[in-house]
């Protein structure tokens, strides 16, 4: 589950590494589930809290990965992962 101080730590990542991206929480639509610029978001099952949250980005840089690397080591160790699908790199938080 993501409190509403891990989501603002997670803009603050997604910010960094994607200047573009609109920050605002989208809730999950499978028409959408590959689409870039937005963060999804998967309701848990406390009413306010997301399980949880998701971006993706299409070609993403190294100076993407390392940035991502050191600030989700400073600020949320351990509930971050990263998939890829062909080009497009998924980030989640958990």
């Amino acid at each position: 589950m993501l409190s509403s101080q891990d989501i603002e730590q997670v803009n603050r990542i997604l910010k960094r590494i994607v200047p573009s991206i609109m920050l605002s929480v989208q809730n999950y639509n499978p028409d959408q589930e590959l689409r870039e610029g937005i963060v999804i978001g998967i309701p848990g099952k406390k009413k306010g809290f997301n399980e949880m949250v998701y971006t993706n980005i299409e070609n993403i840089t190294p100076w993407q990965l390392k940035t991502f690397d050191t600030m989700v080591k400073k600020f949320l160790p351990n509930k971050s992962t990263i998939e890829q699908h062909g080009t497009i790199t998924r980030i989640i938080f958990k």
